[in-house]
């Protein structure tokens, strides 16, 4: 992919946010965006999807979700595929630390 290519591209495919407090959460992204949030409770974890077409992203509450120093995660999109034998590559997905306040 040449620098041209690079220009155009998505550098991201998917976003969590995580939360303390879902409901609250929802409600302030909602009225912030003026969107509808679909939530799947999946038990021990609790997503909130945003509405979109190119990039995902959406507000997570779990056991492996803290909002604070952990920060969101964000996922590069590492296409075309870097790993040669289909193992991911270790830099498709990347952590952003970053002190997140409770919504």
């Amino acid at each position: 992919m040449d620098s041209a290519e690079n220009a155009g591209r998505n550098w991201s495919n998917w976003i969590e946010i995580p939360v303390e407090e879902f409901e609250r959460a929802q409600s302030f992204y909602e009225t912030i965006f003026d969107i509808e949030i679909q939530v799947m409770d999946l038990g021990a974890l609790k997503m909130g999807i945003f509405p979109g077409r190119t990039v995902g992203c959406a507000i997570c509450k779990g056991v492996h979700y803290a909002p604070g120093a952990s920060g969101p995660v964000v996922y590069l999109d590492a296409n075309p595929d870097q790993g040669s034998n289909g193992e991911e590559a270790n830099f498709s997905r990347t952590w952003f630390y970053g002190s997140i306040s409770r919504h």
